[in-house]
């Protein structure tokens, strides 16, 4: 399996076909977070407002990232969906195993060689 470093708060399993049982990678102990900014979009007859919102890196974060990637050169490291959006490129979200993809958290299994990022 790929080297992967977990910057989640929660386990990850891994798995595909033909393997009997997952790997589970548990986090590393550095949670990478993101800020989030709302820019406002519009009204929606309702009432309801339209916000555009980005995801960036907090100055904590990007020293804990830096500081993982010197420590785990070569490991993929992966993170929440919101420090992948801000971390664009540097931490990767992982993708489902066929017939995982809806379901529940705790019977997740993700593919251990491919990760994607938005």
């Amino acid at each position: 399996m790929i080297d992967v470093v977990n910057t989640t708060p929660h386990p990850i399993k891994f798995w595909k076909p033909g393997w009997e049982e997952p790997i589970v990678v548990q986090p590393c102990g550095t949670v990478i977070k993101a800020d989030i900014i709302e820019e406002p979009m519009g009204m929606h007859p309702s009432g309801a407002k339209f916000v555009r919102i980005r995801f960036i890196a907090p100055q904590e974060s990007s020293e804990a990232l830096a500081r993982l990637e010197r420590e785990n050169m070569g490991s993929v490291i992966v993170g929440t969906s919101m420090a992948v959006k801000a971390f664009n490129g540097r931490i990767f979200s992982t993708v489902p195993a066929p017939g995982y993809e809806d379901a529940p958290p705790e019977e997740q299994r993700m593919l251990p060689d491919k990760f994607a990022t938005f």
